[in-house]
């Protein structure tokens, strides 16, 4: 019988997080470097045609020209022209050729040669090197390794594809797709227990973008209340406020300005990024750059408190449009998550949890980790031989109720006998079909009738007089029925009870 490991994948601008099952616990696989997450970036060398992860990452300043960054933008087919062209300016080093229909990076290395390599080879040479980093954690070195993967919100069909495709080059069988926002829930094993009936805000600060999403669960159903992509806001904002801090301390000391040059600007990016994320978690960091400028040496210590300062001015970018779409969407919100790596940092944690002052926060797992271990832990619910491989069973049709089903017990004339109370047999956003048994705990030896309450509407059954009524089992009929030749009807709703 072939061994077989799972594994939770999530890809983002600027890293790859990747997790697995161990004894029913999901655990961050490290990269061969002893990183917790892997950096999506890839550079052409002389020595070999790429270098992937840190050693690109280590020479951004040096070889811009022949690095590739935060390519995953570009795998989705929903970008317009102008949104490339943005992207391409904002957030590429290299030279970049796109038409209406395919984008390719450029990467010269000189004397004429130059590299084409396009989004989805760069997608499939990081995910190779992410399948090499999860060898070392399969149960056996021959091991099939399986993937849950997830998805942005706001992709297609077609992205989603290409994505999957990407995956199984870089070595992986894949076994689910998730949303982002899902897998967050799974994180967190909300909606496991099927009594649990909450909304749950979830925030994913990445690199580049922002992502907002309201769930709705209940029966142990995830539902989508609203959702909202931001693509000009992203954790760069604050990286870029820290860099031009720093350079402005260099250029006080030594009237040199980092900011004329451009190659001196990546490098004091790169450092930026770096504090940040120690800032994250460390009460102070030591900033050094090795010739930053005119073969000076720059070296300086930031405090927590320093850094906040600093970004105090950018954080109601951020807390401004969140205001408004939690205003705008008027629901109570029971629970946060934070997701993403920039949402590693106190300030701006804070800074949102103060919009929903009620709502639980959710902080046991590192936010740059929430949607590998949710994809792990979905990993463990799927057999493995069902998966849709065209991807298009991320999006389900369903029917569920809008109001309370309830029944009372009353007598001959419609009043409630003795002290018998109201009951729920379906609550609202109940699953169609379904079914649902009551046990009566006090048996009614007379005839009695079941007032059968959805909304302002009450129907009366009339129980057996000669049997005494011990149960209710009722059945919810109708939704989404599929034919013979793949067409689809949505029947109405109806319950059906019947008395024991």
């Amino acid at each position: 019988m072939t061994e077989r490991s799972r594994f939770g994948l999530h890809m983002g601008n600027t890293t790859i997080t990747l997790s697995t099952l161990k004894e029913e616990k999901a655990e961050i696989v490290a990269s061969k470097f002893g990183d917790r997450s892997s950096y999506a970036c890839i550079a052409a060398s002389q020595e070999s045609e790429f270098c992937v992860g840190l050693p690109a990452k280590q020479g951004i300043a040096r070889n811009g020209t022949l690095t590739v960054v935060n390519n995953f933008q570009f795998l989705s087919d929903h970008l317009t022209p102008e949104q490339i062209d943005e992207a391409i300016s904002k957030s590429c080093l290299c030279k970049v050729n796109h038409t209406a229909s395919s984008i390719a990076y450029e990467l010269s290395k000189g004397d004429d040669a130059t590299t084409k390599i396009t989004p989805f080879e760069v997608a499939v040479h990081l995910l190779k090197n992410t399948y090499e980093n999860a060898t070392y954690a399969a149960a056996k070195p021959e091991s099939v390794l399986e993937a849950v993967i997830a998805v942005p919100m706001n992709w297609s069909q077609k992205s989603r594809q290409q994505y999957c495709k990407a995956v199984r080059d870089g070595g992986f069988e894949v076994i689910g797709v998730i949303t982002e926002p899902s897998a967050a829930l799974l994180a967190y094993d909300i909606g496991i227990d099927a009594s649990e009936i909450s909304n749950v805000f979830i925030v994913r600060l990445g690199g580049l973008s922002t992502d907002l999403t309201i769930m709705s669960v209940r029966d142990g159903l995830y539902s989508v209340v609203d959702s909202l992509h931001l693509s000009h806001l992203g954790g760069n904002i604050l990286t870029k406020a820290l860099s031009e801090y720093l350079a402005s301390e260099f250029f006080a000391k030594y009237k040199l300005d980092p900011r004329e040059s451009r190659r001196t600007m990546v490098k004091l990016n790169e450092t930026a990024e770096n504090v940040k994320h120690i800032l994250s978690t460390m009460p102070s960091a030591h900033v050094f750059v090795e010739s930053l400028m005119d073969g000076i040496d720059w070296s300086q210590n930031i405090s927590r408190a320093r850094f906040e300062n600093v970004i105090g001015t950018k954080l109601q970018l951020f807390s401004r449009p969140i205001d408004e779409f939690i205003k705008k969407n008027n629901v109570n919100i029971d629970k946060t998550i934070f997701t993403g790596g920039s949402m590693k940092i106190p300030k701006l944690q804070s800074t949102i949890s103060a919009l929903v002052p009620k709502a639980q926060v959710l902080s046991s797992i590192p936010p740059d980790e929430v949607i590998s271990i949710g994809c792990a832990k979905q990993s463990a619910y799927l057999n493995g031989t069902d998966f849709d491989d065209v991807a298009d069973n991320i999006d389900m049709e369903i029917t569920t109720i809008p109001d309370d089903i309830s029944f009372q017990l009353v007598d001959g004339d419609n009043k409630p006998i003795g002290d018998t109370e109201t009951e729920f047999l379906f609550k609202s956003g109940a699953l169609v079909p379904s079914i649902h048994g009551v046990t009566i705990a006090k048996q009614m030896q007379h005839p009695v009738k079941l007032a059968i309450k959805q909304g302002d509407h009450i129907d009366y059954i009339e129980s057996d007089p000669t049997k005494d009524l011990t149960e209710i089992t009722a059945r919810l009929h109708g939704g989404i029925r599929k034919h013979n030749d793949n067409t689809q009807t949505i029947e109405p709703a109806t319950v059906h009870v019947h008395l024991n």
